[in-house]
């Protein structure tokens, strides 16, 4: 006879899923390393007889003796509120920012970062750099948020100030 692991698989990450979802321990049944013995009770389930057998929630170990991926862990603690909004007010800056510049530089006006003037001659370069980097700063705001939502909210505010005052200068030249 075959052994077919999928069954099995499919038993293993329904089991998962529900204890990722709250579920409490004696709704999940977890698979033990146990043979089945009984000949007539493997073909009747369709089993050979090295597989492995389902045991009720009863026996289910505690969340220390499961491994990492298995263990649903939640955010310290959630996002602060109007941290989405600041990161989308962000990236339009941004982009007012790529907007203004290119604007400037055109009128004859020299750009006076030294890490953005190799891109100006060419605009796709100046977006893919504008890009990234707004992608990497709100990474770097959300990794930080995890542990100090205090420091992530004033980053933002910091961030967003100083890019509107540069967008500002930028616009009134």
């Amino acid at each position: 006879m075959t052994k077919h692991p999928l069954p099995l698989l499919l038993l293993l990450a329904g089991a998962t899923s529900v204890v990722a979802a709250g579920a409490s321990a004696q709704d999940t049944p977890r698979v033990v390393d146990e043979r089945i013995d009984a000949p007539l009770e493997t073909a009747a389930l369709g089993l050979a007889s090295t597989d492995y057998i389902v045991e009720p929630a009863s026996a289910t170990p505690s969340v220390a003796q499961q491994p990492a991926w298995a263990r649903y862990e939640p955010q310290s603690e959630p996002r602060p509120k109007g941290l989405v909004a600041m990161y989308g007010t962000f990236v339009a800056l941004q982009a007012l920012d790529a907007h203004s510049t290119l604007r400037a530089v055109d009128s004859g006006y020299a750009e006076s970062n030294p890490l953005v003037a190799p891109f100006l001659h060419e605009p796709g370069a100046m977006l893919a750099f504008k890009t990234s980097t707004t992608i990497l700063t709100i990474l770097a705001v959300e990794r930080l948020g995890k542990r100090h939502r205090a420091a992530a909210l004033g980053l933002m505010i910091g961030a967003n100030v100083g890019y509107a005052l540069v967008v500002a200068h930028n616009y009134g030249r």
